[in-house]
């Protein structure tokens, strides 16, 4: 079995969330990947013979020009899965994005809201709203995918 060539691009570094595992304590990001560079990425990626791209960051719905990226990694071609916390998708934007993306990754830490919480994502978005997320993604047609990060606090 052969596995196509597939690369993780981390399009920003901000985040919307404060998980208490999170290896990514960026604070006070200022700078963002221009526009006019980041839409060259894709076909270069595909002239190195890359295949699949999953977009992930920070939160990559916090990225101004995320529509732009997927819309141009589908046109050459690329598999395009995204990977986020969920806070800030909607119905109508998750209908928008999902011409151009094969998956979308939510994160859910534990079906308990207490270590929701106290992992940093319950104050955020709730697991109902999650659930609802992921019918919606099906919904329209996208693979869904679930993180998880296993820590301490939800096998205590």
């Amino acid at each position: 079995m052969i596995i196509p060539p597939s690369i993780n691009w981390h399009i920003t570094n901000k985040c919307n969330m404060n998980c208490v595992y999170c290896f990514a304590k960026f604070r006070d990001v200022k700078g963002i990947l221009p526009k006019e560079i980041a839409l060259k990425i894709p076909s270069q990626l595909v002239e190195l013979g890359i295949k699949k791209i999953n977009i992930s960051g920070g939160e990559p719905f916090l990225y101004p020009y995320l529509n732009d990226i997927i819309k141009e990694c589908k046109k050459c071609g690329l598999t395009v899965g995204i990977i986020s916390n969920g806070s800030l998708l909607t119905q109508s934007l998750i209908k928008e994005i999902s011409k151009y993306v094969d998956w979308l990754g939510l994160s859910l830490d534990s079906c308990n809201e207490d270590v929701q919480d106290k992992l940093g994502r319950g104050k955020h978005i709730k697991i109902f709203s999650l659930l609802e997320l992921a019918r919606c993604i099906k919904n329209e047609g996208m693979r869904l995918k679930i993180n998880t990060v296993v820590t301490k606090i939800e096998c205590a």
